[in-house]
């Protein structure tokens, strides 16, 4: 691997954290399961081609919980990092990790959606019920 491809990653790789880590989101990650992140790279019109694909990884070996209260932010663990060469090895880590779970996306994003749908439904049946309500009620009103 050439040393500008090596700077390149570096580079990379720290713009990606600290967008990352500027998250509301990115403290709570690793205790909702999310402990890996997989991100490509590839600089299209130049010369570079593809980059790499980042995997990120949260480690916490001592076992201790994380916390944070109004005085203290304490992060037991961090998250690792490599670098894969090929969108394949990326491909197959994610497909490995994919089926370890336990459960998959699907089954918990899609009652979540449906529920949402049905909730925003039944708002809208609402509205239109009110709306239809006032109309009725101010037709015999005169406005000057």
């Amino acid at each position: 691997m050439s040393q500008e491809l090596k700077d390149i990653r570096y580079a990379m790789e720290t713009q990606f954290r600290y967008r990352l880590y500027q998250t509301t989101d990115f403290p709570f990650l690793h205790s909702i399961g999310i402990q890996h992140i997989i991100q490509g790279f590839a600089d299209k019109d130049g010369p570079m081609g593809f980059i790499g694909m980042l995997h990120l990884w949260y480690e916490n070996n001592s076992g201790e919980p994380s916390y944070q209260s109004k005085t203290t932010h304490f992060l037991n663990g961090n998250w690792k990092s490599e670098w894969f060469d090929t969108a394949q090895e990326g491909l197959e880590l994610t497909m490995k990790l994919e089926n370890e779970k336990p459960y998959t996306l699907p089954e918990r994003l899609i009652p979540k959606h449906l529920w949402d749908k049905e909730v925003q439904n039944s708002k809208e049946l609402v509205d239109k019920h009110i709306k239809r309500k006032l109309e009725k009620e101010m037709e015999g009103i005169l406005w000057n």
